[in-house]
């Protein structure tokens, strides 16, 4: 089998002050003729990364030119920031509409949701702020349907998709 040196593995910046490897090293990887031809049930790209990782070193790395996931799961840490700053905003939102308009149903959805938010946080669940970010998306598009305005429901649906999509993304 042919062979040509190309970059595998670039260590990110934290892992290279511990220490843990070369900023970058390199790793034989398969010749174009050495990729498994695809079969009737698995698609090209499929089959290239198939190969591509049983050509790969240890710890199941991707050779090099192996096509790449695009998403990636951020650290708890940073989830939980999000999980902080969409509790804080719900939970803001609430009161500062009861203070404005004199709703308490808008005050208790507020509060009730940044509660749930907040235990989320605490029992770090990813999965329970998703939860919480899908039914909020909702009642905010049900609301805007009603209403057609734009703030709050809209905007507040909107902030909520977004909060969903990213905590689904970081499950």
């Amino acid at each position: 089998m042919a062979s040509s040196l190309a970059p595998a593995f670039c260590a990110p910046a934290a892992a290279l002050r511990r220490g843990a490897a070369a900023p970058c090293r390199a790793t034989p990887r398969p010749a174009a003729a050495a990729v498994a031809a695809p079969s009737a049930f698995v698609g090209r790209r499929t089959a290239v990364r198939a190969a591509a990782v049983a050509a790969a070193p240890a710890a199941g790395r991707l050779a090099a030119g192996a096509p790449r996931a695009v998403v990636m799961a951020l650290p708890l840490a940073t989830v939980k920031v999000a999980m902080a700053v969409y509790a804080l905003l719900m939970g803001g939102g609430g009161l500062g509409a009861y203070a404005k308009t004199k709703s308490s149903a808008s005050a208790i959805s507020g509060v009730g949701a940044a509660a749930a938010l907040a235990a989320a946080y605490t029992t770090e669940s990813v999965p329970a702020a998703l939860a919480v970010a899908v039914a909020l998306t909702a009642v905010f598009a049900v609301r805007y349907v009603k209403t057609k305005k734009v703030m709050p429901a809209a905007v507040l649906g909107a902030v909520s998709a977004a909060a969903a999509l990213f905590f689904g993304v970081n499950l």
